[in-house]
């Protein structure tokens, strides 16, 4: 056996002789003080580059960012040329929250409604007849008893 082989053998065993150690769940110390390292020197370093911050969304702004979306912007375009002081996150989740209000309050005048009746009417009959005919029922009865049914739980 050679004098590096005796070496590597040593510290081999050296180190399986090594206790497993649980490691301490006391605070880290800064590297150059004598205070406990929080980790902000890295949050302070983050923040100070960072150009965004967190001002809020006037109607106006809405709009252009709806209309921005509407031109086939991505999130990235559209918070760099109408608003540099937000992330393209930020104008992605304003955006989906705008959509989800919309969505909710309906952007049905009075003519997509009458549109939409008109073609119900058109094809209730036969829509309502396939359901029917699976539970031997007639198609009124079954028309009746589920919108009825569903308005209620709404």
């Amino acid at each position: 056996m050679t004098k590096a082989d005796t070496k590597r053998q040593s510290a081999i065993k050296s180190h399986r002789a090594e206790p497993y150690t649980i490691p301490s769940t006391r605070t880290a110390m800064h590297p150059r003080s004598a205070t406990p390292d929080t980790g902000d020197h890295l949050h302070n370093q983050a923040n100070t580059s960072e150009p965004h911050s967190s001002t809020p969304w006037s109607s106006a702004s809405d709009d252009q960012l709806m209309r921005a979306r509407q031109q086939g912007l991505n999130w990235a375009a559209i918070a760099e040329t109408y608003f540099p002081q937000k992330t393209a996150n930020a104008c992605r989740k304003r955006h989906e929250r705008l959509m989800e209000k919309r969505n909710a309050i309906g952007d049905w005048n009075g003519v997509k409604f009458e549109e939409v009746a008109k073609a119900y009417r058109e094809v209730r009959e036969d829509m309502w007849r396939i359901l029917a005919d699976r539970v031997n029922e007639k198609w009124s009865v079954v028309e009746s008893k589920v919108c009825l049914q569903t308005c209620i739980a709404m």
